[in-house]
């Protein structure tokens, strides 16, 4: 089995089908082998029909060679240092059924060192399948490429090298400069957050929402000039439409309810407010960014029918970018609760929105709004309950075929037939899908373009696995804090392959071909994850956003949260029981003139530690520098009498201490019981605790 002979189609058991196949190859092949499937693998180089002078020359070895592993190792250690990896990825025996099992014939062309001359050359795979469709085998074709293909090949290479240069040197400049821009978005929202609590969840939905509407305006509206560069610079900067907020007074943005007259026009002032902040960022970051974040920041609150401001421009005057975050911030108003309101369900807000409930947009941008309902609403599901991506009026069926809608995909799979139909499956879906040939360039474009809502990736590529891509997706900052979900497919899917996949950061490894309602359920089951790990986060987040940094108890965003929560019982149940202790510390601007903040510090910790110790089973809140509340509730509302007494024994043993380091503490309080006879709204209740607490102060100043 092992003696090689040149071809004669005389010999027993040659399937008629690979005599064909060989015959074809005779006239442009210089080599050609017959390599079957047998247990034996040390002889599975069955037949060699030609072997060229020239080969035997480069490759003496090669024929007394009788397994097709080693006859690639010669091959291999000949191939050119920058294309070995690829070129042992390609020819593995797997990779090589595999591609058998899907095209007729499998090529590979790379480049080798033979006589110290670099040679072009091409082996044909084909593949020889038994009665029963079992592939019993493979003949492999070796030529050299001739003259012309040669020099395309060079030249192709050539112009790539360059290309390959002058693209790295210019994303390399653009991630530098992206990188500052973006620092410095961050820098401002984070002020943005830091004034308005509100605003935390908002700045994360408002780029969701902005990168869905302006996608679909890109796709449906060409004639705004829209590409995915400036896509992801109107969404980065459209967290500074507000900017101009930190300008507005705390009792004006702060307040929790409707805005008298002068205070919305104050309120008003945010948008030329915010350019003029953005003013004194010109030069520190890029032309487009600054310009895109002015556009928004301006002209956010401009209407199409003219009757916005600040400066009643209308129609296609107000620049794209601004219309969009006009309507993202429309989007998240009406769907977000607010003390002063509650939310509505995305089906609400679009209706209200269409209706002009909240002024008027352009036709396009309604029509937008309409194709990427679906989208808008998964963008809500990152940071609100899982229901809300389920309309309850959908049946599954529905549900998954929308699912889907205007999802951006990135498709990775060497394989063209492959990659073809899973594109068409995933755009029948209504999903905008781009595609990568392998793994590098994958990475390239996810590096690049951070963007998507899910990656799909073939287990088998050539150089690099999707294993290893998915590793290397998965090492990149920006798809770490997005946590893209990533689905790999596979021919073979076991308990092995998935569990490999999900160590490398994959959400989960399907079979192929790709079926919709697999993905689905693989996408679904990864947001009902991602939902509770936010909802998490979001728990901790609300907890330190309502949290005071220096005492650890509640803040005055708690406790206006708090007050509304006792207006709603009041306005359900005049019954309520609940009282209201308001505290001031004494001579706290003195402490802190005479011994520093740091002693001051001390000195209203202290006092808190008094009133928490006394009222342990009931909030306490710091509403101000000097200023406590306490929500009386359970025993500490029973024995609310008993525990005043207790913390004013307390606070006139501890006042005489002589310094706050060693535990003075000394402040005025006063309570009020809810009264329904004569308190109308909680503020009366903090009205009479309010004038109790300075009567106090007065009797503790004449030193009654």
């Amino acid at each position: 089995m092992g003696k090689k002979e040149e071809h004669s189609f005389t010999n027993k058991g040659f399937s008629d089908k690979r005599d064909l196949v060989i015959s074809a190859l005779l006239g442009d092949y210089a080599c050609i082998n017959y390599v079957s499937f047998h247990e034996d693998k040390s002889t599975d180089v069955m037949e060699t029909f030609r072997l060229s002078e020239g080969l035997k020359n480069s490759i003496p070895e090669w024929e007394e060679e009788t397994n097709f592993h080693n006859k690639l190792e010669m091959i291999r250690e000949r191939v050119v240092p920058e294309e070995k990896e690829e070129f042992y990825a390609r020819t593995r025996r797997e990779i090589i059924v595999e591609q058998l099992s899907k095209e007729p014939a499998y090529y590979i062309e790379t480049k080798l060192v033979l006589d110290g001359e670099i040679e072009y050359i091409q082996m044909k795979f084909s593949g020889d399948w038994s009665e029963d469709g079992n592939l019993k085998g493979f003949v492999v074709g070796i030529r050299r490429l001739d003259e012309t293909r040669r020099k395309e090949l060079e030249l192709h290479e050539a112009v790539e090298k360059i290309i390959d240069i002058q693209t790295e040197e210019l994303r390399q400049k653009n991630l530098e400069l992206n990188k500052t821009n973006e620092k410095i978005v961050a820098l401002l929202g984070d002020i943005v957050e830091g004034r308005d609590p509100d605003s935390g969840q908002h700045i994360n939905r408002i780029k969701r929402y902005t990168y869905a509407l302006a996608m679909q305006v890109m796709k449906d509206y060409p004639e705004y000039r829209l590409t995915e560069s400036r896509i992801n610079i109107i969404t980065y900067v459209s967290p500074l439409h507000d900017i101009g907020k930190i300008a507005i007074p705390d009792s004006i943005l702060l307040k929790p309810g409707k805005l008298a007259k002068d205070e919305c026009a104050v309120m008003k002032t945010h948008s030329e407010k915010g350019c003029e902040i953005l003013q004194i960022m010109a030069g520190t970051w890029s032309a487009d960014y600054m310009n895109t974040a002015m556009e928004i920041c301006k002209y956010h609150h401009e209407k199409w029918d003219g009757k916005g401001y600040p400066t009643g421009i209308s129609g296609d005057q107000i620049p794209i970018s601004a219309q969009i975050v006009s309507v993202a911030d429309c989007f998240d108003a009406l769907t977000s609760k607010r003390v002063y309101k509650d939310a509505v369900d995305a089906k609400t807000a679009i209706r209200m929105i269409l209706d002009g409930e909240c002024g008027e947009f352009s036709d396009k941008m309604k029509n937008c709004l309409v194709k990427c309902r679906y989208a808008l609403t998964m963008a809500m599901a990152a940071s609100t309950e899982f229901s809300v991506i389920q309309e309850k009026s959908l049946s599954e069926a529905d549900t998954r075929r929308k699912m889907f809608k205007n999802m951006s995909i990135l498709l990775v799979d060497d394989d063209n037939i492959s990659r073809e139909i899973n594109r068409n499956v995933l755009e029948t879906e209504g999903a905008i899908v781009m595609e990568a040939c392998n793994g590098y360039e994958a990475a390239d474009i996810t590096e690049r373009t951070d963007w998507f809502d899910m990656i799909i990736m073939d287990m088998v590529m050539p150089g690099m696995s999707g294993v290893e891509t998915i590793k290397k997706i998965r090492e990149m900052p920006q798809v770490a804090e997005t946590e893209i979900p990533i689905v790999a497919l596979s021919a073979q899917v076991t308990d092995e392959v998935v569990e490999e996949v999900k160590a490398a950061g994959g959400l989960d490894c399907l079979r192929k071909p790709l079926l919709i309602s697999d993905l689905y359920e693989a996408f679904v089951s990864s947001l009902k994850d991602k939902t509770i790990q936010i909802e998490k986060k979001l728990e901790d987040t609300i907890r330190l956003a309502n949290t005071d940094a220096l005492t650890k108890v509640k803040n005055i965003t708690a406790y206006t949260d708090k007050v509304a929560e006792l207006a709603n019982e009041i306005a359900e149940d005049n019954n309520s029981e609940f009282g209201i202790i308001l505290c001031d510390i004494n001579d706290l601007k003195k402490e802190n003139d005479t011994y520093g903040h740091d002693i001051g510090d001390a000195y209203i910790v202290n006092c808190c530690k008094v009133i928490c110790t006394v009222f342990a089973h009931s909030p306490v809140f710091r509403i101000g520098g000097d200023e406590f509340a306490v929500v009386l509730q359970g025993d500490d509302y029973i024995h609310r009498d008993n525990l005043i007494t207790q913390m004013e024994n307390m606070v006139s043993k501890l006042s005489g201490i002589s310094s706050s380091e060693l535990g003075k503490a000394s402040f005025a309080s006063g309570m009020a019981i809810y009264d329904p006879e004569k308190d109308m709204a909680v503020s009366d209740v903090i009205r009479r605790a309010d004038a109790a607490m300075y009567e106090k102060k007065k009797s503790m100043k004449d030193g009654k």
